[in-house]
């Protein structure tokens, strides 16, 4: 997909957060419209959880 919009919107650089996994993380970083990644794989399942906890007790 990022291959398809680097055409379109060549300056735009993209941080894609959906559908990153280990297993794909460096062919997107190797794209030129995408400057880095993010998702919540990155961090330890226990601190999601803590951090979804708190969340819900400040709404």
């Amino acid at each position: 997909m990022f291959k398809v919009i680097a055409g379109l919107l060549s300056p735009v650089p993209f941080c894609p957060t959906w559908g990153v996994n280990i297993s794909n993380a460096g062919a997107l970083l190797s794209l030129p419209n995408v400057s880095c990644i993010g998702g919540s794989w990155m961090r330890p399942i226990f601190e999601i959880k803590i951090a979804r906890g708190l969340s819900r007790r400040l709404v």
